[in-house]
């Protein structure tokens, strides 16, 4: 750990979110840092038709309906029960194009579901490298770091390809695993009586392996964002290269990465506690001016000047959509120290391991 303490790395992040935040105070810097943490990453998703109905002749087209009356003998045939036969074959012809509608507007929301996935991924990798220029300058600039890191959030964008596709080739392996283990035990379709042991091969065990995995996925893509990003950003290359230099520096620090881990998972749990006071505090502020802007305009609107509701209505359209968005900005910005201290602190660590890597110089 060279001289410096976990401590000391501490306090040196503290000092340096104020001086980034604070020294001095600037709303436009605020408001591009919390664009560039939120795109980083760093504050924080038809109908079947029944074919098999149109054998029936009572379900039949207008003309089959008249073409198998006319065999039987026209003159005894009903003419309202044909009528009704009528309304109801239209009835199920317009089902079959609803239920189409429907999976044709599914499907499309499912593709452009994937196609903003796959946006925002691409955006959120270089705003990773973005988001490191901008606590080691101290500077919000977008469109420099956006050109220069380039190849390094291209190729880091890929592996989350690759980690997304995993992900979801895990998920649908494990949802196969409680189908087939659920219909084998009886627990789903009801083919044998259930048992305990059934419910614990088919539910317990998988969602226990699943929770291990999430836990170390995400301990890896922790690591990546902390670490390999900042290699990657300093000696501007690939995400292979730099995987493999952190790897090389995590095999001679391993004790010191351990113990940096835990510190920053009960620093977590602080910070969790202190956003969540801090959230509360927003929700109340919130809450007395969603008072002030709609409890009073409904009084003077609507019991005083007896407009009626339908201006009131308009007027809460109006004002509340803005209101809406500057409240979720007010949340963000409140959460906004708490990213800026852990990628400090982070940085300070790396630079304390002596390994060749100073993203922020050490204070003495």
């Amino acid at each position: 750990m060279a001289s410096f303490s976990y401590g000391k790395i501490i306090e040196m992040s503290f000092n340096r979110t104020v001086l980034i935040l604070f020294r001095p105070f600037s709303l436009k810097k605020w408001l591009f840092l919390v664009l560039i943490a939120l795109l980083s990453g760093a504050l924080g998703g038809g109908g079947n038709t029944n074919f098999s109905n149109y054998s029936n002749p009572k379900t039949k087209s207008a003309s089959a309906v008249i073409q198998y009356a006319s065999a039987l003998n026209l003159s005894n045939i009903d003419s309202g029960k044909a009528l009704r036969l009528l309304k109801g074959n239209l009835s199920k012809r317009g089902h079959f194009f609803a239920s189409g509608f429907t999976v044709l507007l599914f499907t499309s929301l499912i593709i452009v579901f994937i196609a903003l996935l796959i946006l925002f991924t691409w955006l959120g990798a270089r705003f990773k490298f973005i988001w490191y220029n901008s606590i080691v300058e101290n500077d919000a600039s977008v469109s420099g770091p956006f050109s220069r890191y380039k190849d390094q959030g291209d190729s880091l964008f890929n592996f989350l390809l690759l980690f997304m596709a995993v992900m979801i080739g895990f998920l649908v392996i494990i949802g196969l695993w409680i189908f087939a283990s659920g219909t084998a035990s009886g627990i789903i379709g009801g083919s044998s009586s259930p048992n305990f042991l059934g419910f614990i091969t088919t539910f317990i065990v998988p969602l226990l392996i699943l929770f291990a995995l999430i836990i170390i996925l995400s301990l890896a893509m922790a690591l990546v964002d902390h670490f390999v990003v900042p290699i990657m950003a300093m000696d501007k290359c690939k995400f292979k290269s730099g995987v493999n230099t952190f790897v090389g520096i995590l095999k001679t620090r391993i004790n010191e990465f351990l113990i940096f881990i835990l510190i920053l998972i009960g620093l977590g749990i602080a910070a969790a506690i202190a956003a969540i006071f801090i959230l509360v505090i927003c929700i109340v502020i919130g809450l007395l001016a969603a008072g002030i802007l709609f409890g009073l305009p409904y009084l003077l609107m609507v019991s005083v000047m007896g407009l009626g509701s339908g201006a009131y209505f308009i007027y809460c359209f109006i004002v509340g959509i803005p209101f809406a968005a500057v409240f979720i900005l007010m949340v963000w910005c409140s959460a906004l120290p708490f990213a800026v201290f852990f990628r400090c602190l982070s940085l300070y660590f790396l630079s304390s391991l002596d390994c060749g890597y100073q993203p922020l110089a050490l204070e003495n």
